[in-house]
């Protein structure tokens, strides 16, 4: 603990001019001779209090909010006080104790320190429960803010290991049949998880980083399917690179829904179809359009095919929400004349 000298003078101002008013009202009703007397007792009576508190706080009972320990220290001090006092006024210890108005002031005084220290206990345990209040508070966030990073581990946890698996099985299907895309597509996905271990699976990565992943993972899926895929990076009107290595966005936050669009809505599809990514700016917002002309929500709603697809949406609403709160959208439609568009909508926040 240590000794602050602006916790013990502040405190002794205020002491000082409390009992300047109280050496006052002794005056006027009549209990001291004189201002000279009543402000020499009153003083005396306040600083003993004063220190009975400071030795009480600091060596005996430190944060006690008893109100026993608050009334002791106040009598005691009381006491004190008026020796002081009376040896201050007349070099006689016991002198305001029996001196015509003594039980008077002896009654009032102690009136005046009980209530002071009634009120500075009570002080002490409303300051003593905020504290605590904040402890509990922080402690709380705390808690909510570790169970805030598991969920969104584990909804990344839940989307990796699929988009891994997936991969690995385009690859196992394409050795025997085309081993030269099968080598190819493994060098990608080499690549591709080299730069991820890198990172550390940070929460975080830069858009030009999300991008660049989007178009591995497209370029894998591209291997595979041949003509019945096509993909393309629509042109965002911003040429500064600087842009795209400096705005964050949450790690594979995109590549969802580009995995949804092809597994939900190019792969189904006997002919097949595109996969375009779009980026839009305004109000300080980052809107990420993924549209794909495959068969589409209702297409895959009259096939039961929608269960797969509505997990995969319901992960990046969550890890939004769990971000983000409020200050992040996703919206679906259908696309025309067929597929879906699904809009990614969050702040602008800089790495």
């Amino acid at each position: 603990m240590k000794f602050g000298w602006v916790k013990l003078l502040l405190p002794t101002f205020r002491n000082t001019v409390v009992c300047a008013i109280i050496a006052q009202v002794v005056l006027d009703i009549a209990l001291a001779p004189s201002y000279a007397h009543s402000i020499k007792v009153s003083l005396s009576i306040g600083y003993s209090i004063q220190l009975t508190f400071f030795v009480f706080d600091r060596f005996l009972y430190p944060g006690s909010t008893s109100y026993w320990v608050g009334l002791s220290k106040s009598c005691i001090g009381l006491l004190l006080g008026m020796c002081l006092g009376g040896l201050i006024i007349s070099d006689n210890l016991l002198i305001l104790f029996y001196y015509p108005a003594g039980k008077e002031l002896l009654i009032f005084s102690m009136m005046i320190t009980l209530f002071a220290g009634v009120l500075t206990v009570a002080k002490v345990r409303m300051a003593s429960q905020g504290e605590q209040i904040s402890q509990l508070e922080a402690k709380q966030f705390k808690q909510e803010a570790i169970a805030l990073e598991n969920e969104i581990a584990l909804l990344q946890a839940q989307i990796e290991p699929h988009f891994l698996f997936n991969t690995l099985s385009n690859i196992v299907s394409l050795i025997e049949t085309k081993p030269k895309l099968a080598e190819k597509s493994l060098v990608n996905l080499t690549h591709l998880l080299r730069v991820k271990l890198d990172r550390s699976r940070d929460k975080t990565h830069t858009l030009g980083d999300e991008l660049w992943l989007l178009n591995v993972y497209l370029e894998l899926h591209k291997m595979r399917l041949g003509k019945r895929l096509t993909y393309q990076f629509l042109p965002t009107g911003i040429e500064d690179d600087v842009f795209f290595t400096s705005l964050a966005i949450p790690s594979l936050l995109v590549q969802p829904l580009v995995e949804n669009a092809i597994q939900h809505g190019i792969e189904p599809s006997v002919k097949g179809g595109n996969v375009s990514i779009e980026l839009a700016f305004s109000d300080n917002r980052l809107v990420i359009k993924v549209t794909d002309t495959g068969l589409g929500f209702k297409a895959l709603k009259s096939a039961n095919l929608t269960n797969h697809s509505g997990i995969g949406l319901s992960n990046v609403r969550h890890r939004l929400h769990a971000i983000y709160a409020d200050r992040a959208a996703l919206s679906v439609v259908d696309n025309q004349p067929s597929g879906a568009i699904v809009a990614l909508t969050i702040p602008m926040e800089a790495c």
